[in-house]
């Protein structure tokens, strides 16, 4: 599948930041006229942070005022004890944050993991929504462009002293963020567990999720509160192994859930086996009942589908003829529709056309290598028929029973 571009719009005002000069500091106000008084639970070790909250005596620089730039760990903490009194983050607290983030020294202190955890924990509580809390994370990363970039790996240190509990999910994302999506699946994992602690804990356990930026968070969210319903559903399949990022891409999904979101249930489990497939479609259709639809999303060829990154862990041919076509034919509803959203493989020939022949099942598939742009989800009772449309327009596959192609 081809990589087509999902960057959020980075928000770049306010992006003066000299973060790498001393300078910068001298001359900003740390704290006037915040509260007097600091509970002990919201204070972090070792730093006065009463002394931070007192007013100054005149708006008039004074050299109490000037930040030691030299020691980034405290300069980070101060920051950390200015949101905690003022409730959110400001444009010095962002550019000190920053200048110790540029550092290679230092990071890796007890002191500003926990500076970097509070700071998150202040983003949440300020995002009203999915969006908001991606913007406040991308404004964040917008200003450390500015001032020239992190060192390379450290949005995983990041992302790791964000997420507290679940730190072990930064593994999976990797230590590369040049596309972003360390940050947008540090936004989404965030935002869900604000919205419903537990949350992200259920879905890694239960759907085999691990890259939550890939999805919209009111699907997963969706996903989550219905758990235990049995209404009309549909199985969504990514596979774990994607190498350009491209499943980042998540606008089709998001208008597809705004369609039928009310009337279906789609549950998105990730992948990285046909051992993994098999067991997790089994499990929700006995809980749930039988599908309505399936989406297959993975790199593919006319050969296969790979799932994960060795060679072993692809839906070939082979594997479709003997059992995988059988276990779609078995948990899902007669009539449901089946679409990939994988390269070529709706060529004649191809892997969807021994899905269809194996299963049963309408099986539409793009002809190119290309990424759908719109599902055309259409509503028949209980299943769901797809008519899907691809980025370059290339015609569609659609197999009958018999595996051959009508369209």
């Amino acid at each position: 599948m081809k990589k087509h571009h999902y960057f959020f719009p980075l928000y770049m005002e306010a992006l003066s930041c000299r973060g790498d000069n001393p300078s910068f500091y001298e001359g900003s106000s740390i704290v006037k006229n915040e509260q007097q008084e600091i509970e002990h639970s919201t204070s972090v070790e070792d730093v006065d942070a009463q002394k931070l909250s007192q007013p100054q005596e005149s708006d008039k620089p004074q050299e109490s005022d000037r930040l030691p730039a030299q020691d980034t760990v405290e300069t980070s903490i101060q920051a950390i004890n200015r949101i905690l009194i003022q409730g959110t983050p400001d444009d010095l607290t962002e550019s000190i944050l920053v200048h110790t983030l540029r550092q290679k020294a230092d990071f890796g202190t007890q002191k500003v993991q926990k500076g970097i955890h509070h700071y998150f924990e202040v983003l949440e509580q300020n995002a009203e929504d999915p969006e908001s809390f991606v913007s406040l994370i991308t404004r964040l990363s917008a200003r450390a462009d500015a001032a020239g970039g992190l060192p390379d790996g450290r949005w995983h240190e990041v992302a790791q002293a964000a997420l507290g509990e679940q730190a072990d999910l930064a593994d999976e994302w990797g230590v590369d963020n040049a596309a972003g999506t360390i940050e947008r699946n540090l936004a989404t994992t965030l935002y869900l567990e604000k919205a419903a602690p537990g949350a992200v804990h259920y879905l890694r356990e239960e759907y085999g999720i691990q890259h939550f930026g890939r999805y919209p968070a009111q699907m997963l969210l969706d996903m989550f509160h219905r758990r235990e319903e049995t209404g009309p559903w549909g199985l969504t399949i990514f596979a774990k192994a994607d190498h350009n990022d491209a499943f980042y891409y998540s606008e089709p999904l998001a208008q597809m859930h705004s369609e039928v979101g009310d009337a279906f249930t789609t549950r998105i489990i990730e992948c990285d086996s046909v051992t993994e497939v098999r067991r997790l479609m089994a499990r929700l259709a006995a809980k749930h009942g039988k599908a309505g639809f399936v989406i297959i999303n993975a790199h593919g060829n006319p050969e296969g589908m790979r799932l994960g990154d060795d060679q072993d862990q692809v839906l070939t041919k082979e594997v479709i003829n003997e059992r995988f076509g059988f276990l779609i034919h078995e948990c899902t509803e007669e009539g449901a529709g089946i679409c990939l959203n994988s390269c070529s493989t709706g060529q004649q020939g191809a892997v969807s056309e021994h899905i269809a022949a194996s299963s049963g099942k309408q099986t539409s598939a793009p002809t190119t290598d290309t990424a759908v742009q719109d599902y055309g989800a259409e509503i028949r009772g209980n299943t769901i028929h797809f008519n899907p449309k691809y980025h370059d327009g290339s015609t569609r596959t659609v197999a009958a029973d018999n595996g051959s192609a009508i369209l």
